[in-house]
């Protein structure tokens, strides 16, 4: 029962999000479907070529 009832609640909101994407719903939408399912926004990570840069980076 409980497997049953996590999978709803995931699949309710994901399908929540996705709509909210593709109609162009209020941004606050598909924040609150994504903090219901544990998400907060995806990494960015910084484009660099610089290897010296990385180097420095990695011993912060």
């Amino acid at each position: 029962m409980t497997l049953a009832v996590a999978g709803a609640y995931y699949v309710v909101f994901r399908l929540l999000e996705r709509i909210a994407q593709k109609v162009a719903w209020p941004a606050w939408v598909q924040g609150a479907a994504g903090a219901l399912l544990g998400w907060a926004r995806p990494p960015r990570y910084r484009s660099t070529d610089d290897i010296a840069d990385l180097v420095r980076q990695s011993r912060s």
